[in-house]
């Protein structure tokens, strides 16, 4: 599982000890559960350190991926999305000044949104990531669902070295949801309502979702 995280660090670009950076997922909902999703890897905090380690080539025993390398993902992330049934517009991003990276579709429905997001799993299992064995989302009309099953183990985060946790304490995951109706109540008491009720927002320190003891999980009524 080491090694695995340590890849990861290596495609995120994690260049410092005092590193943030944010993972940012954006779910647009529509009532027929159709949609548009957006999913935002951003460095930009710290960009200055991104650049310098990146000269580098190496951050501690990660060899850094270089920008050819990353672009290669994303074009592939792109294929995989557009061969999915029910993904539409689909986009990337690579801003190489601010370090930020991004992916977005629309979606016809929930089912072709959790289908794409197993295929991408599927696909580019060179990554190493665990395979997704459950659905991301559910929907349906009245209520929905954000499930989450955590991809790390409490004991393979403390088996990371004190600086590589170092930088999961100092980055962020945010969920962002937003709805054509009304939020009448949601499960997750960590989660902050908009001033106009149709959206929601999450953001948790990676750190504490690595350790177990948060959760992306949601259940939002309306």
């Amino acid at each position: 599982m080491k090694s695995i995280v340590t890849k990861i660090f290596g495609l995120l670009l994690l260049a410092s000890l005092t590193s943030c950076f944010e993972i940012r997922e954006e779910v647009n909902m529509k009532a027929n559960g159709s949609g548009e999703v957006l999913l935002v890897v951003n460095l930009s905090e710290s960009k200055d350190n991104v650049r310098r380690y990146l000269k580098l080539g190496k951050f501690e025993a990660v060899n850094l991926p270089h920008q050819d390398d990353v672009e290669s993902m994303l074009q592939h992330v792109k294929v995989i999305l557009e061969g999915a049934e029910g993904i539409s517009n689909v986009q990337t991003r690579a801003d190489w000044t601010n370090f930020v990276f991004r992916v977005s579709s629309r979606f016809a429905s929930i089912q072709a949104l959790n289908d794409a997001i197993a295929a991408l799993g599927e696909k580019m299992n060179y990554l190493h990531t665990k395979k997704v064995e459950q659905p991301n989302y559910r929907y349906n009309g009245g209520q929905f669902q954000r499930l989450y099953n955590s991809p790390v183990e409490p004991k393979d985060y403390y088996s990371l070295s004190s600086s590589q946790r170092h930088i999961l304490e100092s980055a962020r995951m945010t969920s962002i949801y937003r709805f054509d109706k009304t939020i009448r109540q949601y499960s997750n008491k960590s989660s902050q309502l908009s001033p106009g009720g149709k959206a929601i927002m999450l953001r948790l320190p990676i750190s504490e979702l690595a350790k177990g003891t948060a959760t992306l999980a949601n259940t939002v009524s309306f």
